[in-house]
């Protein structure tokens, strides 16, 4: 079984991968990496968005990464680098912010893929791309669907009250988003003392049993086993407006904290005991 797992360059991305590439390694034949979400834009994010840009991608791709890197370290920490996880399990890591031109498809084809795996993947599968798995790929939302499709679902689940943070595991079997048949939630209750990005980042470890039963499933011809569970109705959402996001901050929210930070990125550097 040959997976091939497309991410983004960012730090819950990096975070998501540390947590499955340990169970999946040896399936896994590659890694691609869109360095953002959506098209090129001139347009200037709100700024309450700022901070979360600056944590999740700047931090960690502009300086903490590059510089945990140059050290050619120990792998024994408890979270790696991108880099440092294509060195441990021998996977190669490449970006990839095209996946519809010619060249690539040719170059995707030839790669034989039995299972694509999507996380925060930043750009849109076409129909040419989808075809080629032989199994299909999964995608995994950062929100609850159908009801918050479209970019920062959990921002839409904190507005909107709910108590807990949903992932959902879906197909991808068209190039419309977030659309294919759902196979299972897994969620986590809100941390209202917590900022917007710590609550993202909270998902990722509950949603990893779901997705290796699902390959497990697959692997061992079990595929009509998988749920399929409608897809209908919800709504997409772009991002946020500056007035929704000043609201948010308003009602008591944090986007982002300091110390929550700090917190998680001495994983990079705290020695893993289970090495």
């Amino acid at each position: 079984m040959r997976i091939f797992i497309f991410s983004n360059r960012d730090l819950a991305s990096n975070y998501h991968l540390n947590l499955i590439l340990p169970h999946l390694s040896t399936y896994v034949k590659g890694v691609f990496l869109s360095d953002a979400v959506g098209k090129k834009t001139t347009i200037v994010a709100p700024a309450p968005l700022g901070g979360i840009k600056f944590w999740e991608q700047h931090f960690p791709n502009d300086f903490l990464f590059p510089a945990l890197d140059a050290q050619n370290r120990e792998l024994n920490t408890k979270l790696l680098t991108f880099n440092e996880l294509e060195r441990k399990f021998n996977i190669p890591f490449a970006s990839c912010n095209d996946v519809k031109s010619p060249k690539s498809i040719e170059m995707f084809k030839a790669l034989a893929p039995d299972i694509v795996l999507s996380v925060r993947f930043g750009k849109i599968f076409g129909d040419a791309f989808i075809e080629l798995p032989t199994q299909g790929i999964l995608n995994l939302h950062s929100g609850l669907l159908p009801n918050y499709r479209g970019v920062l679902a959990s921002f839409r689940a904190l507005q909107h009250g709910d108590k807990k943070l949903t992932t959902t595991l879906h197909w991808i079997d068209s190039a419309t988003i977030d659309t294919g048949k759902i196979i299972g939630f897994s969620s986590v209750s809100v941390q209202t003392e917590k900022s917007l990005l710590s609550n993202i980042l909270s998902l990722y470890p509950a949603s990893i049993d779901l997705t290796l039963l699902t390959i497990q499933q697959i692997m061992e011809g079990k595929k009509e086993q998988i749920p399929n569970i409608s897809n209908e109705g919800g709504e997409y959402f772009s991002f946020p407006s500056t007035e929704e996001l000043e609201d948010f901050i308003n009602s008591g929210w944090k986007m982002t904290d300091l110390q929550e930070m700090k917190v998680f990125y001495e994983n990079y550097y705290v020695e893993n005991l289970n090495c």
